[in-house]
Formats: structure tokens, sequence, C-alpha cells
């Protein structure tokens, strides 16, 4: 298997977040034990929340899945520029997806 074919990704998760921190672990838990030959990679845009926990999250995640996920953080700007954000950045870190979630 070539470099590009071990890094592409069929599903792009976007996962936009303020506030629900506790809740998100469980979210990209749930992205990543996808099963069905399908490749998913996830990206969390931190719109701005305010909870340290939020960051911890993300940064654990980020350390233990650096080629499945991405977390970005923004100043708080509402949930569609979080998704623009989002969609912006995939198609730059995982330009061959196929479909967005």
């Amino acid at each position: 298997m070539d470099l590009v074919e071990q890094h592409r990704a069929d599903v792009l998760v976007v996962i936009p977040l303020y506030k629900h921190s506790m809740l998100v672990a469980e979210a990209i838990d749930s992205c990543l034990r996808q099963e069905g030959g399908v490749s998913v990679r996830i990206l969390v845009v931190n719109d701005g929340c305010p909870f340290p926990e939020t960051t911890e999250i993300l940064s654990a995640f980020s350390a233990r899945f650096p080629d499945r996920f991405v977390a970005i953080r923004q100043t708080n700007s509402g949930l569609s520029a979080a998704r623009n954000a989002a969609i912006e950045l995939g198609l730059r870190v995982w330009s061959d997806w196929r479909a967005l979630y």
C-alpha cells in the first residue's frame, strides 16, 4: 500500500464544538471505531469553548491519532463559521475525501 492510499480519507467527520466537552470524547471515539472498510478522518473545531477540559480532551486525541484526527481552535464565531473552517482545513489536510459528515 503506498503512502497516498494509507492516508486516504473516504469520510471526513466535522465536529464543531462549543461547551460540550464531556460529550465530544464519546463522539470522537464512535467515529474512530467505525468498521466496514471506510477510512474516517475527524476534524474538530473548538469554537472558543471556555472549558479547559476541552483542550485537554482534544490534545489527547491529537496525540493518540495524529493521522486520523485534527483539532483546531478559533475565536467563537458560531456554528456555520466553525463548519466552514473545518471544511476549508479538511480540503488542505485530506484533499481526497469523498463524503462529509
